[in-house]
């Protein structure tokens, strides 16, 4: 199988402490590798790329990943297949924009953009490269009945999630 090199932009929450965990567990079937990650906590970036590579090892993989505080490095590594944006969104119409422009494999985390007018710059910049959006299911109604339910106590004790 082939290897997929991912470029990561934004690593708090979503995408460095649940997607790049799901990148690696996945690595066997899907041949995806987390190699460059831009975060504007450098440290956080730092932890995420350590916690990377250990999660590579537990599968027998040596993967050298870095970590850059140069986003337009990220955008212009060329040995990257992919970049995935987990960045606020606030940010993500600068962000598509631009790596749509030298790209053709571009994924950014739902929501879209804070505002109309960046959406629609989104979708245009989109037209020629089509991205994908990744919608987390946080947002379908089963899944906030069930919070829902949790918060409340009508359901009991939550034991485990596996995201």
């Amino acid at each position: 199988m082939k290897n997929f090199g991912l470029g990561l932009v934004g690593a708090t929450l979503q995408g460095g402490y649940l997607l790049s965990p799901a990148v690696v567990d996945s690595v066997d079937a899907t041949g995806l590798r987390l190699r460059a990650i831009h975060e504007a906590n450098y440290e956080i970036a730092r932890e995420v790329e350590r916690n990377t590579e250990y999660g590579y090892s537990t599968h027998d993989i040596q993967q050298s990943l870095y970590t850059t505080r140069d986003l337009w490095h990220l955008f212009n590594d060329f040995m990257l297949d992919a970049l995935l944006v987990t960045a606020p969104a606030a940010d993500h119409r600068e962000l598509v924009e631009y790596a749509l422009s030298g790209r053709d494999k571009v994924a950014v985390q739902a929501p879209l953009a804070h505002t109309l007018e960046d959406a629609s710059a989104i979708v245009q910049a989109s037209r020629e490269k089509p991205m994908l959006v990744n919608l987390p299911r946080r947002f379908d109604a089963s899944w906030q009945k069930t919070y829902e339910l949790l918060r409340a106590g009508v359901i009991g004790k939550l034991q485990f999630i596996n995201l």
